[in-house]
């Protein structure tokens, strides 16, 4: 298949990076097997993207990107907040689930410690969660759900750290349970937590 469009182009080495990222880790990749798996060239990557490292960065900003739109999607339904919060966990999970190179860069040391752009790009996007679900949380409050005194910030954080412990938990298990089944019980504790 030959690619043609900047837009196919970005788009299949975004995809080729992150399905690279779950089979081998950030570190065994390259742009020889970036290029190959995404069915174009070194060359041709490289009239796209400056290096590896930006590869890197924008396959990350990408799914974060689109994970979110999910988020705010849900934001804006007219659904009772413990629905809102039960569909979005599930998407959460769920995009973990089937991008598992997600969790590898999210715990890697190229993200604490490495490029400092693929850093920032994950902390805006983390603020930005963050501030989604204080509102969805706040909302929690006005209609009677959640207690008045929530604190809601510290909640917020302690909704994705719940996750990121999950996620973290899974990593190190191989992947090898479902990681959605796990939705029921982080969303029971932490409105049993609320109310």
């Amino acid at each position: 298949m030959v690619i043609c469009n900047k837009r196919d182009i970005n788009t299949a080495v975004i995809r080729a990076t992150m399905d690279l990222i779950v089979e081998q880790g950030i570190n065994e990749i390259t742009t020889a097997k970036i290029a190959e798996h995404a069915g174009t060239s070194e060359t041709v990557i490289y009239h796209h993207f400056k290096n590896k490292q930006d590869i890197i960065n924008q396959t990350i900003a990408f799914f974060l990107g689109e994970l979110y739109k999910e988020f705010e999607t849900i934001r804006t339904q007219p659904l009772p907040v413990i629905i809102k919060l039960e569909k979005m966990l599930d998407i959460h999970l769920s995009f973990n689930e089937k991008t598992k190179g997600f969790s590898r860069v999210a715990f890697s040391d190229q993200l604490h410690l490495g490029d400092a752009e693929l850093k920032q790009i994950a902390r805006k996007n983390q603020e930005k969660y963050e501030l989604l679900l204080i509102e969805v949380l706040r909302g929690g409050i006005e209609e009677g759900v959640f207690r008045a005194d929530l604190d809601l910030e510290t909640a917020a954080q302690s909704y994705i750290g719940l996750i990121y412990f999950v996620m973290h938990k899974w990593s190190f298990d191989g992947f090898s349970w479902n990681l959605p089944n796990e939705k029921n019980r982080i969303l029971q504790y932490w409105t049993k937590v609320w109310k």
